[in-house]
């Protein structure tokens, strides 16, 4: 990977008298199965970014976040030692806003892969730096228009003419998945919201290829856990009805006044039960 200079420039050194150009990176341990108190541990993803200097604020955004799981080069930080914690799934993802990668041309899938995986090949020979939202349709693999499908075809999924822009141009994403759980991910973009939803959406694979773990979904939210055995009582007619729920509607209802009145709403709608 090799960044521009000024997009590789870090902001905090911008004044010096030598700023320093470097890439950035950090590891991620995003919880994917919650323990089960003597019955199964904890068990988590890893996720490892990397993105040029100039956009290290998006790495303090998705640390804030998901945390940060330390300097991977640490035994005590290697998931692949920790399988008692691990789901077995790796991810990756790299900002590349600009002409950030190096990639083989007209295969930018088996590009990704040897620049992870650092492997030696002689099909290697003829590499490029360019910018990835400058890449092709067919420079992804998508079908010429006479060989695509008609969902292809709705969703633009193919292409007519050799030098039609993916994406029209625009930001993307190039995403590399496998059954085995490899996730690597190249963000054209460097909007800090893609960056969250990546790991997210690494998150929500992973939950399916391990399983025992619901799907991370697109809010996020940390919601209460709630026990659905609410007592119950009868009401004059020997009915059923949940009292806790009624106390939580009261409760949330306001002052006193604004109480009673739900309270005698709630009750002409029980007592025609």
């Amino acid at each position: 990977m090799k960044p521009p200079a000024d997009l590789n420039l870090l902001p905090y050194t911008s004044k010096w008298n030598k700023p320093i150009e470097s890439m950035v990176s950090l590891m991620l341990r995003p919880l994917v199965c919650p323990e089960v108190p003597g019955y199964s541990p904890e068990k988590r993803l890893e996720v490892r970014f990397f993105v040029p200097g100039g956009c290290v604020s998006n790495l303090d955004f998705v640390e804030s976040i998901f945390g940060n799981a330390g300097d991977p080069n640490l035994p005590e930080n290697d998931a692949g030692l920790d399988t008692l914690h691990w789901t077995g799934t790796t991810g990756c993802v790299i900002l590349a806003p600009r002409k950030c990668v190096h990639q083989l041309i007209s295969y930018v899938s088996y590009a990704i892969t040897l620049i992870l995986l650092q492997i030696n090949s002689p099909t290697c020979s003829y590499i490029a730096t360019i910018d990835i939202r400058k890449l092709k349709k067919r420079d992804l693999g998508l079908p010429h228009i006479y060989d695509a499908t008609e969902e292809q075809k709705a969703t633009g999924m193919c292409w007519e003419s050799e030098d039609e822009l993916y994406n029209s141009g625009s930001p993307f994403k190039i995403t590399l998945r496998d059954k085995r759980g490899i996730m690597v991910t190249i963000l054209a973009d460097n909007y800090f919201g893609y960056c969250k939803k990546e790991v997210k959406t690494q998150i929500g694979l992973t939950a399916n290829i391990f399983g025992a773990a619901e799907e991370e979904h697109a809010g996020g939210a940390i919601a209460p856990r709630l026990g659905y055995g609410t007592p119950k009582h009868r009401n004059n007619k020997g009915l059923w009805h949940p009292a806790g729920w009624l106390t939580a509607t009261l409760s949330r209802a306001g002052p006193a006044p604004t109480r009673i009145r739900v309270w005698r709403r709630l009750r002409r709608r029980l007592l025609r039960l």
